[in-house]
Formats: C-alpha cells, sequence, structure tokens
C-alpha cells in the first residue's frame, strides 16, 4: 500500500517531467482574477536571493495531488496556482519560442480545456466561464509583461522555473480525495458552500452501491466495474447539470427576477442550494438540527447531516444524492417556467420587489394549478395598490407612491397582448430607480445661459400666453442681460401662467427614473427634463415605458403645449394610474401572454 508523499518540487521539475495534471469536476473552475494573476507576478519578479543563501526559494502554496492510473495526477488543492503558472509560461514561450512549458492541464467538467490552454483563442473566450478568466488572466499577463523592460522576461523565466517550488503533497492512491478535499478547504474562506456540497455529492463513497457479499467473487467484481462506470457516469452529468444552472443563473434579467440583488454570491446556485436547505434541515429531529442558519457553511453542514443520517439508516446515499439533486433541478425549473412566462414574470417579479421571497412563494403555493396560482399573485399584489392614488403624497407615503409607479409601468406593459417588452427588474434594481420629479421642486437656472434658453423655451409657447405683458417683459429680457431679480420675477409669473405651482411632491408630478439620470439633469425644468429623456431614449437607455410617456406627454387629453407641465397634464395622468390601479382591483386574471 503507498503511503502519502512530501515533497518539494520546482516549476522546473514539472515541466521537465511532462506532468500532466486533471481537475476533477467536484472543484470549481479557473476564478483567479486579473488582480490575483498580478499580485502573484511581482512577487516572483520582487524575489531576490539573499547573499548568505543561495539556495532560497520562492514558496508556492502547496499542491495536493493524488496519482492516476494513467500516470496523471489529480489536483486536490492548487488548481488556481497551477493554471496561472502555465498560463505565464504559455505568454513566456509565445515570446521566447525556445523557453519549455511542457506540462499540461484537463479540466473534467471542460474536455477542450487542454487546447484551450495550449492556444487561449480570443475568439472562444466567451464559451463558457472558465474559458472567460484563463483568458482574461492571460491578457493580465500580457499586459504586465508589455511595461516592463525586455530583459525582464528572460530573468523572470529564470526565477519562475528555477527558483519558484511548490510544497507536493501526494497522498495514497486509496485516499478518499473527495473527502480529503472537502477538510481541506472547509477553513478557507474562498471557497463557498455550493463548492463544498458540490464536492459532497460528487464523492465516489456517496454514489456507490454497498455490494452484496452473498454473491461469487467473479460476478461482484463484474458489479463493481459497472458500478464505477455508472459512478463516472453520474458525476457528469451532475456537473453539468450543475454548470448549466450556474449559467443561466450569471443572466441577469434571471438572477434579478429571482432575488433582490442585496446579497452577492460567488456563484448563483448557492443561493438555490441555501433555499433546498432551509427546508431539510426544518425536517430534522431537533437534536439533529444545525441550529444557526447564518454559520458560515450552514448549507453544506445540512448537506452532510442528510447523508449522515441515510447512512444511519443503512439507506443507500446514492439513492439519497439522486433524490436531493431531483429536488434542486424541480426548483430551478420551476423558476425558469415563471421567468419565461410573460405573465408570471411580471406578476412575480413585482412581489419580489415588495420583499416576497420567491423560495416562500414557491412552497405556499407547490399545490396551486396555474389559475389558482395566477389568482393568488393577484390577490397579493391588490394588498399593495393604495384605496385613493390621487391623495398620494411623496412626503406622507413614499413607500406607496413607488409601488403604484412601479406596477403602472409593469401592468402598462402587460395590456399589450402581442408585445414580447418586459419590464427589466436587473436595471431597475441595479441602477437604483427612485421617484423622481416631473417638474422640479425647485427649476434650477444655474448660469445666463441656462435662463436666457428658458426664456427663448417659453417665447416658443406665446401663442398660449394671455398675459400680453408677462410677454413683453420676457421678450425685453430675452437676449439681453438682466439681473438675477429681474429673472426670479418672471419666472415666478411664467409659473402660475402654466399651473406648474401645484404641489410638487403629490402623485400627479413624480414618475420613476435611474439615479444616473436623474444627477444628470439636477432639478431643471420639465423642458430640459424632456429633451434629455428622448436624447437617452435614442441612445438605447432603458427608460420604463410609463416614463417615457410621461415625457411625452402621452396622458395629457387636451395637448396644446410641450415644454411645461401643467394642471392638465397632471389630471390626465393622474387619470391614467388611477385607470391602471382599477383594472388591478377589479380584475379576475391577466389574460396575457
Amino acid at each position: 500500500m503507498n503511503q502519502t508523499q512530501i515533497t518539494t518540487r520546482t516549476i522546473q521539475s514539472l515541466i521537465k517531467d511532462k506532468l500532466q495534471f486533471f481537475i476533477p469536476s467536484y472543484q470549481r473552475g479557473y476564478r483567479w482574477d486579473p488582480a490575483q494573476v498580478v499580485a502573484l507576478l511581482d512577487d516572483i519578479s520582487e524575489f531576490e536571493v539573499p547573499h548568505d543563501n543561495e539556495d532560497a526559494s520562492y514558496w508556492l502554496q502547496p499542491v495536493i495531488v493524488a496519482p492516476r492510473a494513467d500516470g496523471s495526477y489529480e489536483v486536490i488543492d492548487g488548481q488556481q496556482r497551477l493554471t496561472t503558472i502555465f498560463i505565464i509560461l504559455r505568454y513566456i514561450k509565445s515570446k521566447l519560442p525556445v523557453y519549455d512549458a511542457s506540462f499540461s492541464i484537463q479540466y473534467e467538467s471542460r474536455p477542450g480545456s487542454a487546447a484551450f490552454l495550449e492556444q487561449l483563442n480570443e475568439t472562444e473566450r466567451d464559451a463558457n466561464i472558465d474559458y472567460y478568466h484563463m483568458y482574461e488572466a492571460y491578457r493580465a499577463v500580457e499586459n504586465w509583461f508589455t511595461h516592463q523592460d525586455v530583459t525582464v522576461l528572460f530573468h523572470f523565466y529564470s526565477k519562475l522555473t528555477e527558483r519558484t517550488q511548490v510544497i507536493w503533497y501526494e497522498v495514497a492512491p486509496e485516499d478518499d480525495v473527495i473527502a480529503l478535499f472537502t477538510r481541506i478547504n472547509m477553513g478557507k474562506i474562498p471557497l463557498t458552500n455550493s463548492e463544498l456540497v458540490k464536492a459532497l455529492l460528487l464523492s465516489d463513497d456517496h454514489l456507490k452501491v454497498t455490494p452484496d457479499k452473498s454473491l461469487p467473487e467473479m460476478e461482484r467484481r463484474i458489479i463493481h466495474g459497472r458500478e464505477l462506470e455508472q459512478i463516472r457516469l453520474k458525476k457528469r452529468e451532475i456537473a453539468g447539470e450543475w454548470d448549466q444552472m450556474e449559467q443561466a443563473l450569471q443572466q441577469d434579467a434571471f438572477w434579478y427576477f429571482l432575488h433582490d440583488g442585496k446579497k452577492t454570491y460567488a456563484t448563483r446556485i448557492e443561493w438555490l442550494l441555501d433555499a433546498h436547505t432551509k427546508n431539510l434541515n426544518a425536517g430534522f429531529a431537533p437534536e439533529r438540527r444545525i441550529p444557526n442558519e447564518h454559520e458560515p457553511f450552514f448549507t453544506f453542514l445540512v448537506f452532510q447531516e442528510v447523508l449522515r443520517q441515510a447512512k444511519d439508516a443503512k439507506q443507500e446515499t446514492k439513492d439519497i444524492i439522486q433524490t436531493i439533486w431531483y429536488n434542486v433541478k424541480q426548483l430551478f425549473m420551476t423558476f425558469q417556467e415563471w421567468y419565461r412566462d410573460r405573465t408570471l414574470y411580471h406578476l412575480i417579479g413585482y412581489l419580489v420587489t415588495q420583499k416576497t421571497s420567491i423560495i416562500d412563494l414557491q412552497q405556499e403555493t407547490t399545490q396551486f394549478g396555474k389559475r389558482l396560482f395566477e389568482q393568488e399573485l393577484l390577490r397579493r399584489i391588490r394588498l399593495t395598490v393604495p384605496q385613493d392614488v390621487t391623495t398620494l403624497d411623496y412626503q406622507e407615503n413614499p413607500g406607496a407612491i413607488r409601488r403604484t409607479l412601479l406596477l403602472f409601468n409593469i401592468w402598462t406593459l402587460l395590456q399589450d397582448e402581442k408585445s414580447n417588452s418586459r419590464f427589466e427588474f436587473d436595471r431597475f434594481k441595479q441602477e437604483n430607480w427612485d421617484i423622481e420629479h416631473i417638474h422640479a421642486v425647485a427649476s434650477a437656472f444655474e448660469t445666463p445661459e441656462e435662463q436666457q434658453k428658458f426664456l427663448e423655451a417659453i417665447l416658443l409657447d406665446a401663442s398660449l400666453i394671455e398675459d400680453q405683458e408677462l410677454i413683453a417683459d420676457i421678450r425685453t429680457l430675452s437676449g439681453t442681460a438682466f439681473t438675477e431679480d429681474q429673472f426670479t420675477a418672471v419666472h415666478e409669473r411664467i409659473v402660475l401662467t402654466f399651473e406648474e405651482s401645484a404641489s410638487t411632491n403629490h402623485l400627479s408630478n413624480l414618475t420613476l427614473l435611474d439615479a444616473t439620470t436623474n444627477r444628470s439633469y439636477k432639478n431643471a425644468p420639465f423642458y430640459r427634463k424632456r429633451a434629455e429623456i428622448i436624447r437617452l431614449d435614442r441612445t438605447g437607455r432603458f427608460i420604463p415605458l410609463c416614463t417615457r410617456n410621461v415625457f411625452l406627454k402621452y396622458y395629457t387629453s387636451s395637448l396644446m403645449q410641450m415644454n411645461h407641465w401643467g394642471l392638465d397634464d397632471r389630471r390626465s395622468y393622474v387619470e391614467a394610474i388611477e385607470t391602471i390601479m382599477t383594472d388591478i382591483r377589479e380584475t379576475e386574471g391577466v389574460h396575457v401572454r
């Protein structure tokens, strides 16, 4: 029986022996960011051999491996560093072809990874998240050397290959490598719950079947061989499905439909596992529950407890894992179905913005049919609708106004049965959309030039002004120098003329807008805001449908002018909002797909 071996190896020895490294599917993919790559390059470059110790080396963290039957090594710990070293060597070889870089790395979950690492082709960078990070690491290496003197390339290769060493920890072939991987990584901050759970689910020990000792030896061997193949296929299946779910959750449109975005996950599938875990833990006997849900490795500990209980009950852990994974997939597929259904997407997406947990929603409605489920969503939405929107004021109830404006936008989109347009919850959450005044609280004109532009815009609507004296005063100021007091006096009369003096904090003067656009024009008057909204809309910036309609005055019943937000504009706007809210209160269902 082979024993664990601990030794030291230079990077040169890995190259000379042409070692082949195998990254198993239970490990996360390559995730080093450019800053980590640059930090390693800086550390190696800055390393100097002391005069009193010519044998000194730059030490990397331990690399833990297990020998495989084909002569390669399964990497248990250290794949991020090994991959980064390989990428650095590939860059140096591209500049100095005579230099060797002859070890290789193959990712089990990425069959083409070895070939990609050899070429690091930009055209394949976006094929998957691992290739993306590998290519970005290569770019970081390229940029780092570009800013160095040409001689650095030669000196760096010497330091990297001859002076850089790793502690080589080679475990015995019979050791459970996944159990070792789990023990090593329990205390590491970068490793997440999801990665520990993945290692647990893909453990050979948990996927194997207990042999029937009553069978003849030869028959047991045949069954064992078949079992090994089944385990290999099952591991690849779970790893592949895991990767597909993570890729889907990395799409912001899907993610922000499900989640409020306030908590950041290194891998978003962890959120899905967390959701499933709470149900599992609640089903344990009190003495076996994991008591603290805020425990950093709570999710992993719960899954581990499930498997322990299965072993205690003499159950096949293989069957338990298949059941767990099936339930996780079912939860994911339910969310995908909701996301793809345009009506459910908007109803559920709105409720999530109102702090409804989509996990709780799924658990509470699991027995509902499609129609009953829609009715339940509508019931919950109605509870958020104010009884009388005409009285809403920002200072008194900003939450009700925010809900009303958001729902106004969402329900308006749903009125068009043939449209594929969707409210962009991801941008709504990421860009800090909030309430904005249509006509500013205090229209600000920071310079005389701005004041002149305002007066010129007013003169375009001179036919709407009955006060001829006011028109004459505007023309007198326009194009000439005037004092701040003179402008203020005329401005106040203009506000009164166009009925812009009503409450600035009433619903009739509020809309949804993102923080960036809001800051871009601060307290500008309506006509300037309108021009900015139109400009941004032309550039493709996401402007909520109803916000766009406001500044284009689509709600105004009797359109007389476009430069001011007057009482008629306000009345028509509130009437449109009230019509939508009434529809929500009275509708029996949403007949939109």
